[in-house]
């Protein structure tokens, strides 16, 4: 009897431990419940600075996973499309519910555009109306995208091509104390036998050094260059859409500014032999334009930012096609007591 009484009072106490137990379970916070840190493509927007090009709350290394609601779509089929080196038939153009929120801003442009794995099928059923999505993507620093950075299918030819620019004129106007060349003016034109090219695709380098062994260098690019972009936003993955790829996002379509320590080239027309063909850069034979930079816009201008007297200057003109032109001169010693622009 005893013995019975001892095992009614140990399974008591066991019964009352384990109760105890069960209770301060319920009691605790799941901490395997996260908090989730998902934004929208309208939060995106109003995080990102447009004036540096980058985000105010998200690094460089960032992941940042977007959950939206699709609001509209539209595929494009049997259009060429070339993403990552390879052609996709079919794309399709989405908008976001969250961006409704920005009417009066891009509202004719998609938020994002991807591409799938050539099944037009796939496209439509992962990306209907009133579906969420969820997408990742890792944060990156702008950069500005080089036409001389990318591979390019006709390496031979342009080894091949006798194209290029020759080199007319070159003057220079000095600043208003007069001690410094600020601006240089280069008149150009085609080479005999060079085929129409972009002269948004030309690039230039200029160096110079001066008497007291002061130099520098630096690239320039046209600012209209279309290849200024902001690459901030890396693809990584659509969950539950496998094989399909973010061509671009809205921050593609966004106006890209020039970045201040991107130094450029202006030009203008001084004779169109096809009328209107270099308004859009378009060099064709018989054209001659005005190439123009200022040292004082330069990231990294030469000393005082204009050119001293007796500076050894080379400015060399590379197409994205055809032979580089080299121009070397020195600035006078001596400066003219009138007149804006001097002889180099």
């Amino acid at each position: 009897m005893f013995k019975l009484k001892v095992m009614i009072i140990i399974v008591c106490i066991i019964m009352l431990i384990l109760t105890y137990t069960f209770v301060r379970d319920d009691e605790k916070p799941d901490d395997e419940t996260e908090e989730d840190d998902s934004v929208t493509f309208y939060d995106l927007i109003m995080d990102f600075d447009t004036s540096k090009l980058d985000f105010i709350s998200y690094e460089p290394g960032d992941i940042v996973t977007v959950k939206d609601r699709i609001s509209e779509t539209e595929i494009w089929e049997n259009i060429s499309l070339d993403h990552n080196g390879e052609d996709y038939e079919y794309s399709v153009n989405i908008w976001m519910d969250s961006m409704n929120e920005l009417s009066d801003y891009l509202i004719n442009q998609p938020t994002l555009t991807v591409v799938g794995d050539h099944n037009k099928t796939t496209i439509e059923s992962n990306f209907k109306v009133g579906d969420d999505v969820t997408i990742h993507f890792i944060v990156r620093s702008w950069k500005s995208e080089s036409i001389y950075d990318k591979p390019t299918r006709c390496d031979e030819c342009r080894r091949s091509s006798p194209g290029g620019l020759k080199i007319v004129n070159v003057a220079g106007t000095l600043n208003d104390e007069r001690s410094e060349v600020e601006e240089i003016s280069i008149k150009t034109g085609l080479l005999a036998g060079s085929t129409d090219f972009n002269i948004h695709d030309t690039i230039i380098e200029i160096s110079w050094e001066d008497d007291g062994g002061k130099s520098g260098e630096t690239t320039l690019l046209n600012h209209n260059n279309t290849e200024f972009c902001h690459e901030i936003l890396e693809f990584k993955e659509i969950e539950d859409s496998p094989r399909i790829y973010i061509k671009e996002t809205i921050f593609d379509h966004m106006e890209k500014t020039i970045p201040s320590d991107i130094n450029i080239f202006w030009y203008d027309t001084l004779r169109d032999m096809k009328e209107y063909t270099t308004s859009d850069g378009i060099l064709t034979p018989g054209d001659i334009i005005n190439i123009f930079f200022n040292f004082t816009h330069f990231s990294n201008p030469p000393t005082g930012g204009g050119l001293n007297p007796g500076s050894c200057v080379q400015i060399k003109l590379i197409p994205k096609h055809g032979v580089p032109t080299l121009e070397q001169f020195y600035v006078p010693e001596t400066f003219p007591k009138e007149g804006e622009w001097i002889q180099l």
